[in-house]
């Protein structure tokens, strides 16, 4: 028995000093035994894992191991390492493994896996994990245990490893992420609260941090591009704002530039550093108009939300313009020149295509000036008939028609073979307490008109009621 250790004792020493690894004829004739012999011995030492083979052409050349003596992994680790044989004995621990698991090592050495501590003999995928590495499967899971208000989260990897005898085993290297698993499920906790919170906007919303990266999005700001981890300026704002040194810089190099980028309208920067809300209104940006605003949330994150103000953008200048438009009736000489002047307005202020001004007599309506349809001089409504400018004439209401289908007094134009239209919106022109004109316009689309539209015909009958009120005052009419 001693010389059997002895000539493996002699190997492993020629192989020691002989780092470019030997053959078996190289070990035979250095130390003077047979061939058959010396690979008994190699196949021994290989087992165990003591020494490596690798082929080259024809020859089988042995190196010294290079794999790290289990003891001293045992000894250096600052994981939980607990190793156990084919038949599930604990055969060696770390002394941060009987730590973590509050035991001694009498308790742990030589004891099978149901004597374990329950932290570790417990849990099914453990069993699983062990038995796979003792077949010669690495692997690798994430469990959580039962202890404490959260558990215990912990990596295990399950390395095979053979002894010195040959024998089978497994070692487990046991990583206790408990902190780094709850502070990403917080983080994670928080996330998800955000983006409710963000979700709860209507307006595109975005939380970001001082580089600018963004943090968090709500759903309308995503549809926008502004996903988790891009970067606002570039994915949020389609990178139309940032300056020219910027854009040149990214268009001749691959990586991020050494200093922050941010669109040249931002105020994120003046938000954090007097911890001020900060507003901008009136941004043009992704095809529409934006009032901006960054609310500061601590000196490196700030809140940044976006309301779409294009509409009322346009409707305030709709609204300039039609009272720019509207002095020029004040100065109309007479009822035929402000229904032209009205038709003007009409179709070059307002952009409509079909319709126009119609006169309100004692017993009908009749169209005086009209666009987009070819209407005969003699053309006339009864006032006791049906039709949606008979009814603005007959109660002085405003007369909004989503879906004119649905509506029983709608009355298609005068127009052989035309289409019937599918909207119309018609508003009476009141002179001392009289319904003397409508103002009618149609689409041939559903919804074509809404709260905007009758707001505007509604001013422009105003200005229409004033000058005719002037010229009936004159005694014009």
């Amino acid at each position: 028995m001693n010389g059997y250790q002895d000539e493996l004792s002699k190997i492993k020493v020629m192989l020691k000093e002989n780092p470019l690894g030997l053959t078996v004829t190289d070990i035979s004739r250095r130390i003077k035994i047979n061939r058959n012999s010396v690979a008994k011995y190699l196949d021994v030492l290989n087992i165990s894992g003591q020494v490596e083979m690798r082929s080259i052409g024809p020859a089988k050349v042995y190196y010294l191991s290079q794999r790290v003596p289990l003891s001293a992994l045992l000894n250096y680790s600052s994981d939980h390492i607990v190793v156990y044989n084919s038949d599930l004995v604990v055969v060696q621990a770390n002394d941060s493994f009987l730590e973590f698991t509050n035991s001694s090592r009498e308790e742990i050495i030589n004891k099978p896996m149901e004597e374990a501590p329950a932290l570790i003999s417990r849990n099914p995928d453990l069993l699983s994990g062990i038995r796979d590495g003792i077949a010669g499967k690495e692997s690798s899971i994430e469990v959580r245990l039962p202890f404490g208000e959260t558990g215990i989260f912990l990596n295990i990897k399950f390395i095979p490893t053979t002894f010195d005898d040959g024998s089978l085993g497994v070692t487990l290297v046991i990583e206790d992420v408990t902190e780094e698993r709850v502070a990403r499920e917080e983080l994670e906790r928080r996330r998800v609260l955000n983006e409710m919170l963000l979700n709860s906007l209507p307006h595109p919303a975005l939380l970001v941090g001082r580089d600018r990266v963004i943090l968090a999005s709500n759903q309308v700001a995503r549809e926008l591009g502004a996903d988790v981890e891009g970067l606002c300026w570039r994915d949020f704002m389609q990178g139309e704002h940032i300056s020219e040194k910027a854009k040149k810089y990214l268009s001749e190099n691959d990586d991020a530039p050494p200093w922050t980028i941010h669109c040249s309208f931002c105020q994120a920067d003046s938000a954090l550093d007097t911890n001020e809300p900060q507003r901008n209104p009136h941004i043009e940006a992704i095809g529409k108009i934006w009032d901006t605003y960054w609310i500061p949330l601590g000196d490196e994150l700030f809140l940044h939300y976006a309301i779409d103000v294009s509409d009322q953008r346009k409707m305030e200048e709709t609204l300039e313009a039609l009272h720019r438009s509207a002095i020029t009736l004040s100065n109309a000489k007479s009822r035929n020149e402000v229904g032209e002047i009205t038709l003007d307005i009409l179709e070059r202020v307002l952009g409509f295509n079909w319709g126009g001004i119609l006169r309100v007599d004692e017993d009908k309506i009749s169209a005086e000036h009209y666009m987009g349809f070819d209407i005969p001089e003699d053309w006339a409504l009864p006032l006791s008939g049906s039709g949606i400018t008979v009814r603005a004439a007959k109660t002085g209401v405003t007369q909004l028609v989503y879906d004119t289908r649905m509506d029983p007094d709608y009355v298609s134009p005068p127009v052989p073979y035309s289409m019937e239209t599918l909207s119309e919106l018609a508003v009476p022109v009141v002179v001392e307490d009289r319904v003397v004109s409508v103002i009618d316009v149609q689409s041939f689309d559903v919804d074509g008109f809404g709260d905007n539209e009758k707001r505007l015909l509604e001013i422009l009958g105003q200005h229409i009621a004033s000058a005719l009120r002037r010229l009936k005052d004159e005694n014009n009419l």
